[in-house]
């Protein structure tokens, strides 16, 4: 008999770019460079400072396990703010805006990835955000 999947709490961030073919289309080389500087200069340090883990990164957007929602929705203020600031100084065409998504939800645990729809929700939430936005699932 197979053994009962590991299962978790976890504030789930979910976080893309948008318009990223278009981005890509219009300048490749220019779209990685501002996009990999953006990962390792504001993502990845904002996530870590408020005590959260990478862990899936895919193309234009990645996902973030926090274990407080709090803690999400503050790496995700972080992560917006600065997001902004730097593109408030390039042409609409060249400016890499995120879109954000939070929940809090049931994870399946498989090594270091997570899935399920804590996950899932996180993903189509991020997906309804606002250019430089966030949205966040409520409680019923």
């Amino acid at each position: 008999m197979a053994e009962a999947p590991t299962r978790k709490l976890a504030a789930i961030l979910a976080a893309d770019v948008v318009g990223y073919s278009r981005l890509m289309r219009a300048d490749e080389t220019g779209t990685l460079a501002a996009m990999k500087a953006l990962w390792s200069e504001v993502v990845q340090p904002s996530v870590r400072s408020h005590r959260g883990r990478v862990f899936k990164l895919m193309g234009d957007g990645m996902l973030a396990e926090f274990a407080s929602v709090v803690d999400a929705a503050n790496a995700a203020e972080a992560i917006q703010t600065a997001a902004n600031e730097r593109a408030s100084d390039k042409p609409e065409d060249k400016a890499i805006l995120l879109r954000i998504g939070i929940n809090l939800g049931d994870v399946v645990v498989d090594g270091s990835d997570l899935y399920g729809d804590g996950v899932n929700i996180a993903a189509r939430l991020q997906e309804v955000a606002g250019p430089g936005g966030v949205a966040v699932s409520a409680s019923t």
